[in-house]
């Protein structure tokens, strides 16, 4: 749930939530529910203000590192997107050739007729990023993700909406860098499959989206095993294609720390002026809600 939220914070943040809790009071009447929503319309602000803060401060204040001299942790760097290998994923339904992609299906419902989700989807696959000094891998999974490509049509009475990340787009990345040497691939594999394993564990809910297969919400020792195999595949496939191409393998990933773990293809000012727009309109509702409060006495 956590990886969910993180991938789908942009939609939070415009998605009107805090407007719909003042259809509540109309419906209860009385004081007491006025305070209740207005007091949680004031308090989801702030903590949504505080969260963008976090963002804007890292997306400003972090400085640009070229891969060939970043240190080993938390980075910021920018590079051209390459699929890994030189395989590129394949979009639902359009089948276009993507790094990336997340497509969210809606159906019409109410009296109104407005559009409610249906479903997503969302691509969790690795794919590089070069610079021009280094290549690494981006492991996308619970990253939030900023796409400037956006697809949207209507079929059989339901909308679809595809973004996408693709070969040669211009991308920024936040989060935690870890190097692995070729020099010891033979006597470290182990190690790389158990680190993968490590970040797995750390989002559960991902990790039984992925390995659940019975879907009853724990993963079993052949579920455990699955997931075991995998993460030595992968492993083992970077691993061939360092020492095809004779460098390190530079990984970056969601940071287990807690902080912003960003993938955007927006330019450094569009992502620092989006963020800026989502402070100030939460500064503005947070304050409205205030206001409102000191105005309930004073209601009819």
């Amino acid at each position: 749930m956590l990886a969910d939220f993180r991938r789908s914070y942009a939609a939070l943040l415009t998605s009107g939530g805090q407007l719909f809790l003042l259809f509540i009071p109309f419906k209860l009447k009385g004081e007491t529910a006025w305070y209740i929503c207005l007091g949680l319309i004031a308090a989801l602000s702030f903590i949504i203000w505080i969260s963008v803060l976090r963002r804007l401060r890292a997306v400003n204040d972090f400085p640009l590192s070229s891969i060939a001299s970043a240190a080993q942790g938390y980075v910021k760097l920018r590079g051209r997107g390459k699929p890994l290998n030189g395989l590129p994923l394949h979009a639902p339904f359009t089948g276009v050739k993507c790094l990336w992609y997340r497509l969210r299906v809606e159906q019409t419902a109410g009296f109104y007729n407005h559009w409610v989700s249906k479903s997503s989807d969302e691509s969790i696959a690795s794919f590089q990023l070069d610079d021009g000094t280094g290549v690494c891998v981006v492991d996308p999974e619970g990253a939030e993700i900023f796409a400037t490509r956006k697809a949207t049509w209507d079929d059989a009475g339901e909308r679809y909406t595809l973004y996408t990340l693709l070969e040669g787009d211009d991308i920024q990345v936040l989060g935690s860098l870890k190097t692995d040497s070729t020099s010891c691939i033979d006597t470290s594999l182990t190690e790389t499959v158990a680190d993968l394993l490590t970040d797995w564990k750390q989002d559960q809910a991902s990790l039984r989206k992925r390995f659940d297969l019975n879907k009853d919400g724990e993963i079993d020792m052949h579920e455990w095993e699955l997931a075991r195999c995998q993460a030595r595949r992968e492993a083992e496939q970077y691993r061939r294609q360092a020492i095809i191409e004779h460098r390190d393998i530079h990984w970056v990933r969601r940071p287990n720390d807690g902080r912003i773990f960003l993938v955007s293809a927006l330019l450094q000012d569009q992502l620092k002026g989006r963020y800026t727009y989502w402070a100030w309109a939460q500064a503005a509702i947070f304050l409205m809600a205030l206001g409102g409060l000191a105005m309930v006495p004073l209601l009819p």
